[in-house]
């Protein structure tokens, strides 16, 4: 890689998701954003929305040339599930996402080629309120790390 664009990773993951046919069966593709609102409607879940995160550039220029950058770029997927029923069926259903996430970009770790390498997985939860306190609304924040080498 010569040089990042961090839309175009987005772009990626954006499509895997839409033609992953184990998230089709889950995700509707009008519930599958990148770069929109995040969603505040429990009636569109489930829900997922891809978003940049962070770049880090790192000089790498140990037995190389000075032009030589190791950038660690950082992209988040939000997954959202709703149930009326209970929480352990909100989080049995929120496992489903990302399982089913995780199995797609561990089968596609260049990202269709916009990274030399995915690095690693952080998954952070979060338990969204409404004004129904007879309904589970919850939500994962999977941040993606890779790897992109310049020069």
């Amino acid at each position: 890689m010569s040089n990042v664009n961090v839309s175009d990773i987005t772009k990626a993951i954006h499509q895997l998701i839409l033609d992953d046919s184990d998230l089709q069966e889950l995700l509707e593709a009008s519930h599958v954003v990148r770069s929109g609102f995040v969603n505040v409607n429990p009636g569109l879940t489930p829900w997922a929305g891809v978003y940049k995160a962070s770049v880090e550039y790192v000089p790498r220029s140990l037995g190389q040339h000075s032009g030589t950058w190791q950038l660690l770029v950082n992209t988040q997927v939000l997954l959202q599930v709703f149930s009326a029923d209970t929480g352990e069926d909100a989080e049995d259903k929120l496992e489903e996402l990302i399982q089913k996430l995780m199995h797609l970009i561990f089968e596609n770790l260049t990202l269709k080629d916009t990274v030399d390498m995915t690095l690693g997985f952080k998954v952070e939860y979060r338990f969204l309120e409404g004004e129904n306190e007879t309904s589970y609304f919850q939500m994962a924040m999977v941040t993606i790390n890779s790897e992109v080498r310049t020069g």
